[in-house]
């Protein structure tokens, strides 16, 4: 789970992780950032999927975590339709 990879540093962060074959979790305030950087991971052979989140609101934080914990145990196939 990378907040902010929509950005620079944690687009970086997560083109890293991505890299390593990690399942990438992007939480990103807009979406265009999200859709577009989901879809650069995945072009360099990773797994991810992206939230839409603001991190300076709890509750989207704590809705963000509990989709998280709730659904990718399994994998992302889970999140299908997010």
């Amino acid at each position: 789970m990378i907040t902010g990879a929509g950005g620079v540093l944690g687009g970086s962060i997560a083109r890293s992780f991505a890299m390593a074959r990690a399942k990438v979790v992007v939480l990103d305030i807009r979406q265009e950032s999200i859709d577009n950087r989901v879809a650069e991971l995945k072009a360099l052979g990773g797994e991810a999927i992206g939230l839409h989140c603001n991190i300076l609101e709890m509750g989207s934080m704590q809705q963000a975590v509990d989709l998280i914990v709730s659904q990718v145990d399994g994998g992302f196939s889970a999140f299908s339709g997010v």
